[in-house]
């Protein structure tokens, strides 16, 4: 999953609004090409067991509230993601921290690899737990990107994927 955002555009309602609503697509797209190709920027990953087959199942249930995370972001007031650090520099800090991680992800060497793919994720979570907190919706979203991790093999110790 590779993510970019264009962090310099001037701070406010619309801006913050259009910078939540990037992050929800290219993870969306990120998430549905992990779970149906099984891919991380032109890596293979490995998981265990049968995790891919139930990913794929489980995509199904999951793509439908991407939708209703996008309209949260554009009909709920902006005060609701203020108060959980969604908006202004904080928002901006968040969303550098996860395009500086997933740059990472494209080093070569496997310890490092691993361990950005693992931060990737630990921001992504950061973020959609301040989503969910704020928006009220896109738990099945954080869900399935927590079972995608879980079901990623050798992720934490640094062996080649």
């Amino acid at each position: 999953m590779d993510f970019s955002f264009d962090l310099d555009t001037e701070h406010g309602e619309e801006s913050d609004r259009k910078l939540l609503l990037s992050f929800l697509v290219q993870l969306e797209r990120g998430l549905r090409t992990v779970a149906l190709e099984g891919y991380w920027m032109g890596e293979r990953l490995t998981f265990i067991g049968e995790t891919p087959y139930h990913l794929e199942r489980a995509w199904g249930e999951v793509q439908g509230e991407f939708e209703a995370a996008r309209n949260a972001v554009q009909y709920k007031e902006i005060e609701v993601f203020q108060s959980a650090g969604l908006t202004g520099h904080s928002l901006r800090a968040k969303l550098y921290l996860l395009m500086e991680w997933a740059s990472r992800v494209a080093d070569t060497a496997p310890f490092t690899w691993k361990r950005a793919v693992r931060r990737v994720l630990q921001n992504i979570n950061s973020i959609l737990g301040s989503f969910v907190y704020a928006a009220g919706v896109g738990e099945p979203i954080k869900e399935f990107k927590e079972m995608l991790e879980n079901g990623l093999d050798d992720l934490e110790d640094g062996a080649p994927a």
